[in-house]
């Protein structure tokens, strides 16, 4: 050997010589046949079961039917409160046997809303279309007064 990079090199191909035949013989748990390259799976491992998981898992049919939240009172101009139309509209939906809820373009402010079984929540593809939450507060004048005990 000349220099010391002829040797690195002749060290990284005998190294390898001698390690490839041990990572892909059929015993070993590096097999590249193994679905999770390069790792061991146990029976116990949970993870070994994800694959059977995901191929249960189907996606949602929704109904085809639009419930629009302007048609129950929401109102697209950035100051409105529009959780009341947003849940009624949620509920109709629901009690249709389910659909979609369909939110138009424009920014409505909503406070909190659940959806229900069988319930699409959809925001239009629009320049702008969003749901702000309302920033509630709780007003000093709502608080009892607070009062030092007395001694």
């Amino acid at each position: 050997m000349t220099n010391r990079r002829d040797f690195v090199k002749s060290l990284i191909v005998g190294g390898t010589a001698l390690v490839m035949p041990r990572l892909v013989s059929a015993r070993s748990p590096f097999s590249w046949t193994n679905p999770i390259l390069l790792t061991e799976v146990s029976a116990k491992d949970p993870w070994s079961e994800a694959i059977k998981i995901l191929a249960r898992i189907k996606p949602p049919v929704f109904p085809n039917r639009d419930f629009k939240i302007t048609e129950h009172g929401a109102v697209a101009d950035g100051s409105s409160d529009s959780t009341a139309a947003i849940r009624k509209a949620i509920e109709a939906c629901h009690a249709a046997g389910g659909g979609r809820v369909f939110v138009s373009p424009g920014v409505f402010m909503t406070g909190a809303i659940h959806l229900k079984s069988n319930v699409n929540l959809y925001l239009a593809k629009a320049l702008r279309s969003s749901l702000r939450p309302i920033q509630r507060c709780i007003c000093p004048s709502s608080l009892p007064a607070l009062k030092a005990p007395s001694a």
